[in-house]
């Protein structure tokens, strides 16, 4: 969120203001989202938002103007955000509870343990109002909570329109509506009731974000365990993930952290929607998509590795068709120890010797 200046903001009310700008941006100028990622990438989001602005003459907030005229450091990469993490940790943690209408002249050290008490999911919940209120969203680096509220399925990781649309769901529903709807994957039916709906189809991927929503916290598609795996220098790599995606084909380490690269480069470029690619693996043609993609190049050198490592077994696991998110995790699951088995066997030791 640096290159969009939230995170060089300190305390609720600075961040509220900068969000209130994006809202402003996004629904009464027209600006798209795509638009707002453009300006980032090219480095002029400062100056295009000021123009928005000044174009907009009285349709602008005079309020939102001028303190966006008096922040243009936040835009600045060269300026040192650190002072944010002099804010006391009791402080950082209070948001929430005051978020969500929490009493404040409760100790940081009760609410703690009120919400130790509180179900599994509540707790994610809270703790997610936390990262909203407090610095934008979750990171990838929290990889949980990135999957489980939708982040992965943006290009971009640290998406500016999911966090202003979870901002204004925040501002609209109740912590109880909220987490109840996070339980029964039916947060997108909440943000649609509160009136949200046309903000969230404006944003780009939103096709994949609900595809996430409408199965999260209880499953996860497999491709977006994959791209946090993928995009993360070091994460706790969970093994029946990378089952459909040509993992279990690598000889050595060295393979393996190759095809690695392969996928972290596929997804930092975002050439290859997700999905397709998932679909792809179900059906066993990984390399025949992405080798006759036309926004995908592949190196000569490449092409061998890729397409001895990239033939796969899935319509076995799956039963020849697309199926379900939970059903595929259940065959996967079924799938690892005898995986493993084989992995430390005397005959895979003797067939790679051979090959």
């Amino acid at each position: 969120m640096l290159d969009y200046g939230i995170d060089r903001l300190v305390g609720e009310q600075e961040v509220y203001s900068l969000l209130q700008i994006y809202t402003e941006l996004f629904e009464k100028f027209g600006v798209k989202p795509t638009s707002l990622h453009t300006w980032r990438i090219e480095g002029r989001l400062y100056q295009e938002m000021l123009a928005a602005y000044r174009a907009a003459g009285d349709k602008a907030s005079k309020v939102n103007f001028a303190w966006l005229c008096q922040h243009e450091k936040i835009f600045d990469p060269n300026y040192d955000p650190s002072h944010i993490y002099d804010v006391k940790e009791d402080q950082w943690h209070m948001r929430a509870w005051r978020g969500i209408g929490g009493s404040p002249s409760l100790r940081w050290a009760d609410v703690r343990e009120t919400v130790a008490r509180w179900p599994e999911y509540k707790q994610t919940c809270y703790h997610f109002y936390n990262t909203i209120l407090g610095g934008g969203g979750p990171s990838i680096q929290s990889f949980g909570p990135w999957l489980q509220f939708g982040f992965c399925a943006f290009e971009d990781t640290t998406p500016a329109p999911v966090q202003v649309l979870y901002l204004c769901l925040l501002n609209l529903c109740t912590f109880d509506e909220f987490s109840q709807a996070y339980r029964t994957s039916t947060l997108i039916s909440l943000m649609d009731r509160k009136g949200l709906k046309e903000m969230r189809l404006a944003m780009p991927q939103a096709h994949e974000f609900e595809a996430v929503l409408s199965e999260s916290p209880g499953n996860i598609s497999t491709i977006w365990w994959l791209k946090s795996y993928a995009l993360l220098t070091k994460s706790n790599l969970h093994l029946t993930v990378l089952i459909p995606y040509g993992f279990g084909n690598c000889r050595d380490r060295a393979e393996f952290r190759q095809l690695m690269q392969f996928y972290n480069t596929h997804f930092r470029e975002g050439k290859v929607p997700p999905f397709e690619l998932q679909k792809a693996a179900e059906h066993d043609r990984i390399f025949d998509y992405i080798s006759k993609h036309p926004s995908v190049k592949i190196a000569n050198s490449e092409k061998r590795f890729l397409s001895r490592v990239l033939q796969t077994h899935n319509r076995e696991i799956f039963g020849g068709s697309s199926v379900s998110t939970k059903t595929q995790w259940q065959q996967l699951d079924k799938m690892v120890p005898v995986m493993m088995l084989y992995l430390t066997s005397p005959m895979y030791k003797w067939s790679m010797q051979r090959s």
